[in-house]
């Protein structure tokens, strides 16, 4: 990987790892003020966030070898998740049914 990709991907990670520590905070705090709604939504955008991070550093590697990859990203209509490849069979965040996803070529 170049030093220009490497350094994207590394400035990807920290921005996300310094978001979802804030998120983590904020679900342990909904907790504690008995709104477990929002902690479990602010669990959601870690795990849409994660998935949404592995996407970027692949398409940003892909860049690196100047090859299309070709494979097709799903959306989830519900909650945004966004997965590479394959379909889920059930979103990892919102639990929508993988036939509900909305496939982006």
């Amino acid at each position: 990987m170049s030093t220009t990709i490497h350094s994207l991907v590394a400035e990807l990670q920290e921005e996300t790892q310094t978001r979802h520590t804030r998120y983590a905070e904020l679900a342990k705090q909904a907790e504690e003020i008995d709104y477990p709604q929002a902690a479990k939504l602010f669990r959601a955008m870690i795990v849409a966030e994660r998935a949404r991070l592995m996407l970027y550093c692949r398409s940003l590697s892909s860049l690196e070898t100047h090859r299309d990859e070709g494979y097709d990203y799903y959306v989830c209509p519900q909650c945004g998740y966004a997965s590479g490849g394959d379909v889920p069979e059930r979103c990892p965040v919102c639990g929508s049914s993988g036939s509900q996803f909305e496939k982006i070529s």
